[in-house]
């Protein structure tokens, strides 16, 4: 989307709550696709993306255009939270989905919809036997690297974003990428599955 268009929906959508659904029709499978890849549960994806967007909309007056980032790294940060959120709660999620949402005068897809895009999410998912193994090792990992590995390599974000997402320095994504794809590298070596790398584009640390 071009960059000013976005600034006109998000601008609408800080004084209309309807205009938010635009919004949110835009980028739902976007994030519930990631939301998907970290916690690799379809019904905890729903809910969980349900939930950011909810809390994207209550603080939608504290968000602030950043050079390098625009709205969807805004979704992802929200995103992001709410899934450490889940990990360190280890308990029964408080009940918060779409219902709420419509109660604050948002308007956006039809539910029918919404089921499509979460199946046509998972089908991403389950492209390979490979890939399988590579999402299972991948959450063996510290969620540090989980997060940069999944928005580098499966979200396409730039360095740039990742620090902007996490609130970290550039030069510290770097290295947790780094570290990441090294560890990954090695537990495929010990699987002798080396082939899905290249489909994901991990370039050499030096590079980064």
């Amino acid at each position: 989307m071009e960059r000013e268009e976005e600034v006109r929906l998000v601008e609408a959508a800080r004084s209309d709550a309807q205009a938010f659904g635009v919004l949110f029709d835009m980028y739902y499978s976007r994030i519930l696709r990631y939301v998907l890849r970290r916690v690799q549960d379809s019904a905890l994806a729903q809910d969980i993306t349900a939930d950011t967007f909810f809390a994207a909309l209550k603080k939608l007056d504290q968000f602030s255009w950043r050079e390098g980032a625009g709205f969807s790294s805004w979704l992802y940060a929200i995103a992001t939270n709410e899934i450490r959120q889940h990990f360190r709660r280890k308990c029964q999620r408080k009940e918060l989905s779409l219902e709420s949402m419509l109660e604050t005068g948002v308007e956006f897809a039809d539910p029918s919809d919404l089921i499509g895009e979460l199946l046509k999410a998972e089908a991403c998912m389950e492209q390979s036997e490979s890939v399988a193994v590579l999402k299972s090792i991948l959450r063996t990992l510290p969620t540090k690297y989980q997060e940069v590995l999944v928005l580098r390599y499966f979200e396409e974000c730039s360095i740039e974003e990742i620090a902007i997402i996490l609130h970290k320095h550039s030069g510290t994504v770097k290295s947790l990428l780094a570290r990441g794809v090294e560890m990954l590298k090695r537990s495929f070596e010990r699987l002798q599955l080396m082939q899905p790398f290249s489909s994901l584009r991990i370039v050499p640390s030096d590079t980064l």
